[in-house]
């Protein structure tokens, strides 16, 4: 057991899945954070999460510095899973709050309006453009407008994720334009082959080479899901959340 000024300076208790066995509501590796008088992240909420989140305060309370369980979520909790969980509780400073990967999305239409209802509560940072405050929804929120949606690249980190679905041909010939003369994440744009083809020919008018251009990726989503605007918003959500795990994976090399 760590010291008692250990102990006093540790105030949270790291709560992580070690491993699953069945179906479970998270995967191996999925954390949370737990102090007195609250908590940060998921293990997979209902009753699991409650009794592991006062397991930890118990342990916090008492100075133990680490804990394993082992949980059937059907017999022992009434969880219907029906799985089986391992959990490991271990003190250690409480952590500052993730990161976000930063999200631009340009454009409030149909389309738009369904990608930010489906990435609601995804671990995103998400900034939303477009040309006037009539175009969004009601209750956006911090919604960035500006009569040329091309001028909120500048306002990009080089890691931002783009997508540019404007109700503007022009518009989203000059976003793409502007994102692609500096450093980003992914640049993806909404369209057909043809448009993406006609794209690429005006892009390289501008000057751009062929080089930097393989990064425009268009159509966005998944076409296996169709073109309405909730089968693209699902493609781009699942298109997100796997480019998110594949950047915590280790890699050889960094990213171009």
């Amino acid at each position: 057991m760590a010291d008692g000024a250990d102990i006093t300076q540790a105030a949270c208790m790291r709560v992580m899945v070690r491993a699953v066995h069945g179906s479970a509501p998270r995967e191996a590796g999925a954390e949370m954070q737990v102090w007195q008088g609250g908590q940060s992240g998921t293990i997979g909420g209902g009753v699991l999460e409650w009794n592991a989140a006062k397991h930890a305060r118990k342990m916090l309370e008492s100075g133990a510095v680490e804990d394993h369980q082992s949980v059937a979520l059907g017999p022992e909790i009434g969880q219907c899973c029906g799985g089986r969980v391992e959990l490991l509780f271990r003190r250690g400073p409480r952590e500052a709050a993730a990161v976000l990967q930063p999200v631009f999305l340009y454009g409030a239409g149909h389309v738009g309006r369904e990608i930010m209802r489906v990435l609601a509560g995804l671990p995103f940072a998400m900034s939303w453009v477009d040309v006037a405050e009539a175009r969004f929804p009601p209750g956006a929120k911090n919604p960035l407008i500006h009569a040329n949606p091309a001028a909120a690249v500048a306002l990009a980190p080089d890691e931002a994720f783009h997508f540019v679905l404007t109700h503007s041909h022009a518009h989203d010939l000059e976003i793409c334009h502007q994102v692609l003369s500096r450093p980003f994440g992914h640049l993806g744009l909404i369209g057909s082959a043809t448009k993406k083809t006609i794209f690429l020919k005006r892009l390289r008018e501008l000057g751009h080479r062929d080089e930097r251009l393989k990064r425009l990726q268009c159509p966005i989503g998944d076409p296996a899901l169709g073109k309405t605007p909730a089968g693209i918003a699902i493609g781009v959500a699942h298109w997100l959340m796997r480019a998110q795990n594949e950047m915590k994976e280790p890699r050889g090399e960094g990213r171009a």
